[in-house]
């Protein structure tokens, strides 16, 4: 954010200073958004690549506990234990 801060007021110092720059300095923000686009985009697609990855080719890990089988109602209730 500090980056795009100082950029800005670089810029607007530029075009204040001389009128010519405007346009270039117009083209280097218009450049430079894109080129945050761009990465942006980047890097969605590598995140969501990852997940799949982690989703579909890495095995599940094991469970380290087991689970208690499921009691009747009625015998829960009797023991006192939810």
């Amino acid at each position: 954010m500090l980056v795009f801060l100082v950029f800005a007021v670089g810029a607007g110092l530029l075009a204040y200073l001389d009128d010519r720059v405007l346009g270039g300095v117009i083209a280097a923000l218009a450049g430079g958004l894109v080129l945050i686009g761009f990465l942006s985009v980047i890097g969605l697609i590598w995140i969501g690549l990852r997940g799949l990855w982690r989703t579909l080719v890495t095995p599940p890990e094991p469970d380290d506990e087991e689970e208690e089988p499921a009691r009747p109602l009625a015998e829960r209730a009797a023991s006192g234990r939810p």
